[in-house]
């Protein structure tokens, strides 16, 4: 059932043009100060009305206007969005309007097996889990706070577990501390039935500018050259990982680009800002994507706005949003890359159909032997 709603989500928004993607961050409140993360402090910076987080009523209104946008997926995030006590209940919301629904998590001190049995419930249909190391002290070191690697791993084991008609990945964000890891990291995950994201760390260093959500201000993360060479053999070791069957979600594709972004610095791309995807700050504010200093033109575009919906679909904004895009020094964001992928690049459409065929091989297989 969620793989041909998936489909039909897809391909609406292929044939229509319209949104399939949001990131709806949910609070700005963190429990943690991980040293590749800025984003609480970014969005208080942002947040120029001191709104703070859109209360229950307000996301009604919210999903309201993304369903005329045709919007059909939808990411929690944060901060830390189980900081949020009515969590579960912004989930039933938006669940129960139809929305495909996951949630980013860091997994630890705010999150419980109680709390995510109920996220379940409410129908998500993933659950991100940030996980950096399989050694507990550097975990702890990159997240700012002691017992954090014990209680992520609780999370990742107790969700793969439970969560039957869904996915759990683990988010690593890739840096000079953990990038000999990533292959044992990816066959532990896979241990477990959850799977691998790998996401390049983006250092506020190499932007040369301010005004981009989450950049690390540790230099100490940054891949040095002398490294280069490890790079590329620890990323052919996990595209070979991919072949034999083990759980890297990420694709061939954004694997290679992170080695050129690490080896090379490139990072520039045909981005669908806008158009595929956007982004919703705690306190309502619409923007293409986490370059908000980039897009000041769009600082009173607010979700709950009466006019919300025509602004969006102006021509004004599309070409202003044509503008942003092609100024945009680029990214190697995950979330943003591998939707533009999904929908430009056959290659990719192709790896991510066989995934889906394979995980639901797996899901068949599992259920017969329980």
């Amino acid at each position: 059932m969620q793989i041909t709603k998936g489909a039909l989500q897809y391909l609406s928004s292929k044939l229509l043009g319209t949104p399939y993607f949001c990131h709806f961050y949910v609070t700005s409140r963190c429990d943690l100060k991980c040293k590749q993360c800025t984003v609480p402090e970014d969005f208080k910076k942002i947040d120029l009305d001191n709104r703070g987080e859109l209360n229950i009523a307000e996301i009604a209104i919210l999903a309201d206007r993304l369903q005329q946008l045709k919007v059909s997926n939808i990411l929690l995030t944060g901060g830390e969005p189980f900081a949020r006590k009515d969590l579960e209940e912004i989930v039933k919301l938006l669940t129960g309007k139809g929305f495909s629904v996951r949630v980013v998590t860091n997994g630890a001190n705010l999150v419980d097996k109680s709390r995510i049995k109920q996220l379940i419930d409410a129908g998500i249909v993933a659950l991100q889990v940030s996980f950096d190391s399989l050694t507990p002290d550097l975990h702890d070191k990159i997240a700012g706070k002691e017992g954090t690697w014990e209680q992520a791993k609780q999370t990742l084991e107790y969700a793969a577990a439970h969560l039957k008609k869904g996915m759990v990945g683990a988010i690593t964000v890739v840096s000079s501390l953990n990038i000999h890891e990533l292959p044992d990291i990816a066959k532990y995950i896979t241990s477990i039935g959850a799977y691998s994201i790998f996401q390049p760390v983006h250092l506020a260093s190499d932007e040369g500018e301010a005004g981009v959500l989450g950049m690390s201000q540790y230099s100490e993360m940054s891949i040095k050259n002398q490294q280069d060479a490890l790079v590329v053999k620890i990323y052919d070791e996990l595209l070979r990982m991919k072949r034999k069957g083990y759980n890297i979600l990420s694709s061939d594709r954004f694997l290679k680009d992170s080695v050129a972004y690490f080896t090379k610095k490139q990072r520039q791309w045909n981005c669908d800002a806008f158009q595929y995807y956007l982004t919703i700050c705690p306190h309502g504010e619409v923007l293409p994507c986490m370059r908000y200093e980039d897009c000041g033109w769009l600082e009173r575009l607010n979700i709950l706005d009466d006019k919300f919906v025509e602004k969006f679909k102006s021509k004004e904004l599309h070409k202003h949003a044509d503008r942003y895009r092609n100024m945009c020094p680029g990214c190697v964001y995950s979330c943003y890359r591998e939707m533009s992928y999904l929908f430009h690049s056959p290659p990719v459409l192709f790896d991510m159909m066989n995934f889906i065929m394979r995980k639901k091989i797996r899901d068949v297989i599992k259920h017969k032997q329980a």
